[in-house]
């Protein structure tokens, strides 16, 4: 069976149909490319985070944890990205520990930070 239109569809009509079609899609297509640039930068910020031999583990790992959220890195990632942006003296006093499949996040943390404060409470009493 063949459907036709009651009214003559002029061709204004298509433009403007068109148009409605074009802004919604537009709106949405925004919507998604701006979320997807949003999570780019995201994991662009994460990928270039790293902490100063001058900064302090606290405050790191709270920015590091907030970035690799809006990054949406695995949080079983976590341990391997944070070791890797330690500085150099804070890494090699980790090495061991964040290859043991034993110690989780938390605990890696905890031990990165009692490291931070002692080679702090050293160089502040040279």
């Amino acid at each position: 069976m063949l459907l036709i239109p009651k009214k003559d569809i002029s061709l204004e009509d298509n433009e403007d149909d068109n148009n409605d079609q074009d802004e919604y899609g537009g709106y949405f297509s925004s919507k998604i490319l701006s979320r997807s640039s949003r999570h780019g930068r995201a994991r662009t910020g994460f990928r270039d985070l790293r902490m100063n031999a001058s900064d302090k583990f606290t405050a790191f790992r709270i920015e590091f944890v907030k970035q690799a959220g809006m990054a949406r890195v695995s949080p079983a990632d976590y341990k391997r990205e944070l070791f890797d942006k330690l500085p150099s003296r804070l890494n090699e006093r980790c090495v061991d520990q964040s290859h043991d499949d034993t110690m989780n996040f938390a605990k890696f943390c905890d031990y990165v930070q009692r490291h931070d404060h002692l080679q702090n409470k050293n160089f502040l009493s040279r």
